[in-house]
């Protein structure tokens, strides 16, 4: 938790050094931003994600797998939804407007992560359960969804966490 709160001060403090600028650079004749604008928003953010880690700190474990589970198919369908009703930003299609605009891809990872360590937590209960080929075909799905936003650093990302898994799990 220490090290969580070291990252996000350093955060912190380099999104107050950058603000300035930012601020400085958006704002015009109508508008005129404060120089901390970005630090504030970023502030809030960090407050939510604080909120949100600590709730999902008190989860029991079967709470928190099953969370994890749906989070991924939710997003999983989200990232379906992507190609038709995303938007797009520097030729990027990767974002959905609900209101509030938010990237599938970033809840996705440590939902994924949890789902595929599940699926391979089968092969304690059934040796010949085939959890290789399982956990390698929803990534599969998974590249193929974020490759069609393009998002090359998400997918890098998830089978990096594939990789772990299956090598740290003994299943390939």
């Amino acid at each position: 938790f220490g090290l969580v709160i070291l990252l996000m001060a350093v955060g912190c403090a380099a999104i107050a050094a950058a603000s300035p600028a930012g601020a400085d650079r958006l704002s015009d004749a109508k508008t005129t931003l404060h120089p901390l604008h970005f630090l504030w928003l970023h502030l809030r953010w960090l407050a939510v994600g604080l909120g949100v880690m600590l709730g999902l700190s008190m989860l029991t474990r079967d709470t928190a797998r099953r969370f994890a589970i749906l989070l991924s198919c939710a997003m999983i369908g989200a990232l379906l939804l992507v190609p038709f009703i995303g938007n797009e930003v520097n030729g990027a299609r990767r974002w959905l407007n609900v209101g509030f605009t938010f990237q599938p891809s970033e809840f996705l990872k440590p939902g994924f992560a949890v789902t595929l360590a599940w699926i391979m937590s089968w092969r304690l209960k059934d040796p010949q359960m085939p959890v290789f080929a399982l956990v390698t075909a929803a990534l599969g799905l998974v590249v193929v969804l974020l490759m069609a936003q393009p998002d090359v650093g998400a997918a890098i990302l998830l089978t990096g966490v594939w990789f772990v898994l299956v090598l740290g799990g003994g299943v390939a």
